[in-house]
């Protein structure tokens, strides 16, 4: 069997990179290739996550010396992988200023070391950059690149704008078993709404850099969103450790809105099919969580999303933008100005946004099937 190595921030308990990896993963083996991942942390979200027979799980070290450190030991990981026969850069915002130009400097020293065994950028969301330095290295990275495909239009147009090639598909959690795609079975066990009973509505209130200041306004607007929506509600923290300052959000949310009078309960799946399993059956998602959106839409469900910045901006929007539902996605200053009861109630066309996640699964199903190729491809002929 082929070996690739991917690129991501994985191990970190993050319920969105965790299910891509877990998506990703599956689908390579199904191709012929064995993935093998640098985990960053040591935490997993699911319990049956797909711990790869060549994961490498790198040192913790919280101090900047120890940081350097683990830098250090992960880059000496990738350069020992002699046997990988491609570099696959997976989904992720990894590239824009919230991370600085030394990631952007060793990611570009890992793609120079995969170069002649090919280098591949899946799901990429990309930059926004303000410096020249940080065109430039960007740049450089991404024109190392054999394959590239964008999970938003923003990216696509950048890169469009830099001279280089990529596709526009979507997200890596889009990316479905080639016969699910080929039919409805993202689809083939929900309800239709006429039967599908109490409605359920899923909400996730994600702990980012500078979310903390809108926590009032979203607990109250929540609250009299439940009271008037009804039905039952779901809180999903994306950080599964219950010490973690997003899981104490989000459980306090879920106390707030039972205080308030709905029916609540604060759930962290267990299994990738159990998470499913409550997309599957909801009916509505208010999240300010990018894979919470992405989740949404990908089952099927009415979508509200918050955010807050321009690197989440682009993502929120740019995901809304490939369902021709850009006006799903508010900026949290909006919030306390916004009947989000009157938007989840809004009338939305349930039938075109599942055809549209069939089409972008679809899409994301074919640019993995390339990179799968020329992985197997290239390997045949080193």
């Amino acid at each position: 069997m082929k070996k690739a190595v991917i690129y991501g921030a994985y191990g970190m308990d993050n319920l969105g990179d965790n299910y891509m990896m877990y998506r990703v993963c599956a689908f390579l083996r199904e191709n012929g290739i064995e993935p093998q991942l640098c985990l960053q942390g040591s935490r997993w979200y699911f319990e049956n996550a797909d711990r790869c027979a060549g994961t490498y799980e790198a040192p913790f070290k919280k101090p900047f010396a120890g940081r350097l450190v683990k830098a250090l030991e992960i880059v000496k990981w990738y350069f020992r992988r002699e046997d990988a026969s491609a570099l696959i850069f997976m989904g992720g915002g990894y590239t824009n200023e919230r991370f600085g130009l030394k990631k952007l400097f060793y990611m570009n020293l890992l793609a120079r070391k995969f170069r002649s065994r090919g280098v591949y950028f899946a799901g990429q969301t990309v930059g926004p950059y303000k410096t020249g330095a940080g065109h430039f290295l960007l740049d450089c990275l991404y024109a190392k690149g054999r394959l590239r495909f964008t999970r938003e239009s923003v990216s696509h147009n950048y890169l469009t704008r830099r001279g280089m090639t990529d596709v526009l598909a979507g997200d890596d959690a889009f990316l479905e078993r080639k016969e699910a795609a080929a039919g409805k079975g993202i689809f083939q066990d929900r309800l239709p709404e006429e039967a599908a009973g109490q409605r359920l509505t899923l909400v996730t209130f994600k702990h980012f850099y500078g979310y903390e200041q809108y926590k009032e306004t979203f607990f109250a607007a929540m609250r009299t969103c439940a009271r008037r929506y009804g039905g039952k509600i779901a809180v999903i923290p994306f950080m599964s450790d219950p010490e973690s300052a997003e899981y104490r959000l989000n459980a306090g949310l879920c106390e707030y809105l039972k205080q308030g009078g709905a029916e609540c309960s604060l759930i962290v799946p267990k299994t990738v099919t159990e998470l499913e399993d409550l997309f599957r059956k909801a009916e509505a998602v208010v999240t300010s969580a990018y894979h919470g959106a992405v989740l949404g839409y990908r089952f099927g469900c009415r979508v509200i999303g918050l955010y807050e910045g321009a690197y989440y901006r682009i993502k929120m929007k740019g995901l809304a933008r490939l369902f021709h539902r850009e006006k799903d996605m508010l900026p949290f200053g909006e919030l306390a100005q916004t009947d989000l009861y009157a938007l989840l109630s809004e009338k939305a066309d349930l039938g075109r946004l599942r055809t549209d996640s069939l089409r972008i699964s679809r899409k994301v199903l074919a640019e993995w099937l390339k990179i799968a190729g020329a992985v197997k491809g290239e390997a045949a002929g080193r």
